[in-house]
């Protein structure tokens, strides 16, 4: 064959390799996968993310100011942030685009015929993208920088911002959220009861209430305080409903209310406490609501006990005695049973690893399937646990030991119902509003509502993530729940026996001299026999 015709042949070989390679890209773009080995796949996007991403109807610009030359631990950030954008990208069906842009790039413009020269910080300024504090180092000198680490996503006239990137693990997760806002400005409405000692959401001082205030917030979901006992409008533009603590009886038009409003097919949460502690004189004070009636008609059960644990258990502040003096120390008590038995098949727990129940009691549910309202027991206590109903002081001396009255074993703490309910007034008359009110109507049957109850009020305070997941599923928005639990946790190193690590350490030492002997005794047995 001729050199040239080898020639030629080599360059048309090579061309339709760069050709495939180009066309492999391509389709790469358009239909790709991404093999992903971990347990609860944190390094791609799940389900509900790529369903938002289909749902953008116009362009999306997200611009990413980031400062250059950033040390550890955020140099990586840049990188990793806009690969993150880049998935989210890949699902938006070309209409979202991405800009990175360097704080510190000077720009200079004409204006009124002079030159002048600005920098892109004062963009990121003007969309809400504000520096942070960073500590810079070098080998001379270390000093305080102004440094940008943010994002703004502009979706027509709707302007979102992620105002810094300093953590990796919730990427997905603050993004999607940013998006959804954008997708869906109105703010979802949910109410809370009010007027029988309830927890008052929207002006709570405690920290746990004011950072879960602020994070339903950040996910557009807004707290309205309700009367049941006033104005019936005031339930109308509510998605859901919460209960959170009450500790007097809801009056008969309250309960009635609360009633119709799950009839109405939306969502209820209950999260009620049968024993209030009175962490000074150590006791425990009874608290009387009125709900059990309601929630038997729905089939649910709310015990008046109180769950102890004395092996998995949280603390609380409790007067100790030393000499004269008695201070509030943190002491573990079985009262606030730490629950790790949860159920893997709903969004409101699942992908967290625990809850803390403090002076819960248990709900017990139907024995027998229903056809109508399908039950699930979202949380249980360990089988060391015990339910008992004569706990009056919170000492953990006095609890030390299980009393007579205890009964052993595991419990519901935390409980969801959803389907068709009856109602607990399908068969009286609606109770009198008052004079000026309109005469109501009795619904008897419920079309598809969600309904969640807690053992205890203070799952609220003490469990953030679920009661976010909570709240998403009582007003049926699923879209962040899954997201909002992808964490990503390294396995854990069980330690070795003392024998497993010296067996190890004698096959490290003589497993290669054994293995070389064998290939020498091998080697000579071959030469024999082909000699």
């Amino acid at each position: 064959m001729k050199r040239s015709t080898v020639r030629a042949n080599l360059f048309v070989q090579l061309g339709l390799v760069l050709l495939i390679a180009v066309l492999l890209n391509l389709l790469g773009v358009r239909y790709f996968k991404r093999l992903d080995l971990t347990t609860d796949r944190v390094h791609s996007l799940s389900q509900p993310t790529k369903t938002l991403m289909k749902r953008l109807e116009r362009p999306l610009v997200v611009k990413v100011f980031f400062t250059k030359g950033l040390e550890a631990p955020y140099n990586n950030h840049e990188r990793l942030f806009v690969e993150k954008l880049e998935e989210f990208q890949a699902w938006s069906d070309g209409r979202m685009r991405i800009e990175v842009v360097d704080p510190s790039e000077k720009l200079v413009e004409i204006v009124d015929g002079e030159e002048k020269t600005r920098t892109r910080e004062q963009e990121a300024l003007r969309l809400g993208v504000m520096p942070n504090q960073y500590q810079y180092r070098d080998r001379t000198r270390t000093e305080l920088r102004q440094v940008y680490m943010g994002a703004a996503f502009l979706y027509g006239e709707r302007q979102q911002i992620i105002p810094v990137v300093n953590q990796l693990s919730g990427l997905e997760y603050d993004v999607a959220r940013a998006i959804k806002r954008l997708i869906d400005p109105e703010p979802a409405r949910v109410g809370y009861t009010t007027g029988h000692g309830e927890v008052e959401l929207s002006t709570d001082t405690r920290a746990p209430i004011q950072a879960l205030r602020n994070q339903l917030a950040e996910n557009n979901t807004m707290l309205v305080p309700v009367d049941l006992d006033g104005p019936t409008d005031q339930l109308d533009e509510l998605e859901a409903l919460l209960v959170v603590g009450p500790s007097s009886a809801f009056s008969p038009l309250s309960a009635f209310r609360l009633d119709q409003f799950l009839m109405s097919g939306r969502g209820v949460g209950v999260l009620l406490s049968n024993y209030q502690p009175h962490t000074e004189s150590g006791e425990v004070v009874p608290i009387f609501h009125g709900l059990e009636g309601i929630l038997g008609a729905y089939g649910i059960r709310h015990n008046r006990d109180l769950v102890l644990d004395r092996t998995s258990n949280s603390k609380m502040p409790l007067p100790v005695r030393r000499g004269r003096v008695v201070n509030m120390v943190n002491v573990n008590t079985p009262v606030i049973p730490v629950v790790h038995d949860l159920s893997m098949d709903s969004p409101i727990v699942r992908g967290i690893p625990m809850l803390t129940m403090p002076f819960s009691s248990t709900i017990d549910l139907p024995e027998e399937e229903t056809r109508d309202v399908v039950y699930t027991v979202l949380a249980k206590s360990s089988e060391e646990s015990s339910r008992s109903q004569a706990v009056q002081k919170i000492d953990p001396y006095t609890l030390k030991e299980p009393g007579m009255a205890e009964t052993k074993g595991a419990s519901a703490v935390l409980v969801q119902a959803r389907g068709v309910f009856s109602s607990a007034f399908a068969n009286q008359e609606a109770p009198d509003p008052g004079p000026d009110a309109a005469e109501e109507i009795v619904v008897r049957e419920s079309a598809d509502a969600r309904l969640v109850v807690s053992g205890t009020s203070h799952f609220m305070a003490n469990n953030a993530m679920a009661m976010l997941n909570l709240v998403d599923w009582l007003v049926a928005d699923l879209s962040l729940v899954d997201i909002r639990s992808k964490t990503l946790q390294l396995p854990n190193l069980n330690p070795m026996e003392a024998s497993q690590v010296r067996i190890l350490k004698f096959m490290n030492l003589l497993g290669p001299v054994f293995l070389i002997l064998f290939f020498g005794l091998f080697r000579g047995f071959l030469r024999r026999r082909s000699s």
